[in-house]
């Protein structure tokens, strides 16, 4: 039997949705125990879930493994593997580890310390005390969920290497298995303009995803001459934040959508030419594999795995504003379009594997258990 942990009563970011698809995947083979509010049809599928509303994510996990944890350990001798994402459900994770001693699998999706640090910068006063004092408290359990982990996997290897110099975990338990493209899209985009002029972006407001960097480099290019009428369309933003933060892009530059959210996003990609990713921190961020499922060019900040996603100096930029603008510069034109499409057909082949199947081999592999 397999333990899946979550929070999420629907699948939401692109981590909720390959979290979901491993438990389907292995509930057609294997046993599984998953603490969650949704609901899996599966004979090998059982769920457990208490709503309590007014608590917190965290804490409501940790009340419903305790409530589990009878179950769990009168059938420890049942458990392959714990198997998590993320860090929401690390201390739940750790709980049920400690209770039955079988052992516990971390899927490991950002770079927490990377991420801090950027949260951090231009915070000061009793705000940076509440904000550092939180953190405090989150790190350490993650510090013990690394410790007592039986394996960690990243999405990179220097995303591996990272973590294993951050939290001086053992080597030898961390390892790592890239994201791979999701294959429920059932769309191509089939033609391109010979120059873009219709930009996309797909995150949120977080000084993480960037998005200051992006409305800043379109400020500049709108008091210039030499770029060419660009439309831009913005999902997972809020009018309120475009109106009141960037209310001042000239008519060569035209916001011409924001979504805040929609459950369609390739249909938004097919209509658009180019996807801006200016992330300050991304692991493996899920909207350019989308972006290349369907063949959407992409160009993105130089950082994590968005660098070694897109693997091009020519399609990649520093997370700043005149890095942007320069690279801009030259995507908008038409050798540099031609050559931003024929990236993207070329990487995405690196990504099209099944990505289940590696992550169940991975986990069931025997010398884990030897570490």
């Amino acid at each position: 039997m397999f333990v899946f942990i979550s929070h999420f009563k629907t699948p939401i970011t692109g981590a909720h949705h390959r979290y979901q698809r491993l438990v389907k995947y292995i509930a057609k083979t294997e046993s599984v125990f998953w603490v969650t509010p949704s609901k899996l049809d599966s004979p090998n599928c059982k769920t457990s879930w208490v709503n309590a509303f007014f608590l917190k994510p965290s804490i409501l996990l940790l009340l419903n493994s305790i409530l589990s944890s009878l179950y769990l350990f009168n059938n420890r001798k049942k458990i392959k593997k714990i198997v998590v994402f993320g860090e929401t459900t690390l201390l739940s994770a750790l709980f049920v580890k400690l209770v039955t001693g079988c052992p516990l699998s971390i899927g490991v999706r950002s770079n927490v310390l990377k991420r801090q640090l950027i949260v951090l910068e231009g915070i000061s006063g009793v705000k940076l005390l509440k904000i550092k004092s939180k953190f405090f408290i989150t790190n350490k359990v993650i510090q013990f969920s690394y410790y007592f982990a039986d394996e960690i996997i990243c999405q990179t290897d220097k995303a591996a290497e990272e973590l294993i110099n951050s939290y001086k975990v053992n080597r030898g338990k961390v390892k790592s298995i890239n994201n791979d493209l999701p294959n429920n899209f059932g769309l191509i985009k089939s033609e391109y303009p010979k120059q873009p002029c219709k930009l996309l972006f797909i995150g949120g407001e977080s000084k993480i995803k960037g998005l200051d960097i992006l409305l800043q480099a379109l400020k500049n290019i709108s008091d210039t001459k030499d770029f060419p009428y660009l439309e831009i369309t913005l999902i997972g933003v809020s009018k309120e934040y475009v109106s009141h933060t960037y209310p001042y892009l000239s008519g060569s530059i035209n916001i011409t959508k924001v979504i805040e959210r929609t459950s369609n996003v390739f249909r938004e990609m097919l209509l658009t030419d180019l996807l801006i990713v200016p992330s300050r921190e991304d692991q493996f961020p899920n909207v350019i594999l989308e972006a290349m499922a369907i063949g959407l060019p992409v160009i993105g900040s130089n950082v994590d795995g968005i660098a070694y996603m897109l693997a091009s100096t020519e399609n990649t930029f520093e997370p700043f504003v005149p890095d942007l603008v320069d690279r801009l510069r030259h995507i908008l034109s038409i050798d540099g379009y031609a050559s931003c499409i024929e990236n993207i057909v070329v990487q995405s082949k690196r990504f099209d594997f099944n990505w289940e199947e590696t992550y169940l081999s991975l986990i069931n592999e025997k010398k884990w258990a030897q570490i």
